[in-house]
């Protein structure tokens, strides 16, 4: 009984740290916009740039970090695990809203007698400091799993 109490709060916890990661996307527009129009209005946008894109890495950094420590993973295996799911976040959500929207335009074309809806359109990521930063983080956190799990690959 006490198992299934356990293995219940433990699914609950992750359910929570997964709503938090995709919490933290929503609201770092609404954060980023506070934060430049009161700290970083007098910084250079390079310096407000660099700070933004760090700070992006300490958030996904203390993330994985609490997730490996909440599921009892190594550290490193999360660090993989969290730059793959990171990067599919980043880069696959706005190309199927996109391609979502392209079929939408075509399916109401066809079903309306081809009444002209809209273009469509090709898929440009773009990159935004949260998106490059997080970009960063995940590409940094394969290569040094990568390294780590090197003589494994020998």
């Amino acid at each position: 009984m006490y198992i299934f109490i356990f293995a219940v709060f433990k699914i609950l916890v992750s359910f929570i740290l997964l709503g938090l990661i995709l919490l933290l996307s929503i609201l770092w527009v609404k954060i980023e916009k506070i934060l430049n129009d009161t700290l970083f209005k007098t910084l250079p946008k390079k310096v407000k740039n660099i700070i933004i894109i760090l700070f992006v890495i300490l958030i996904e950094l203390t993330i994985i970090f609490i997730v490996s420590l909440n599921w009892s993973v190594p550290f490193i295996d999360a660090l993989f695990i969290g730059s793959l799911v990171l990067l599919c976040y980043i880069w696959l959500v706005p190309y199927f809203v996109n391609y979502q929207e392209n079929i939408a335009k075509v399916t109401d074309k066809y079903f309306n007698a081809g009444v002209e809806i809209g273009e469509i359109k090709t898929f440009q990521m773009k990159i935004s400091t949260f998106s490059l930063g997080s970009i960063l983080f995940a590409v940094v956190g394969i290569i040094v799993t990568i390294c780590c799990y090197y003589k494994y690959f020998l």
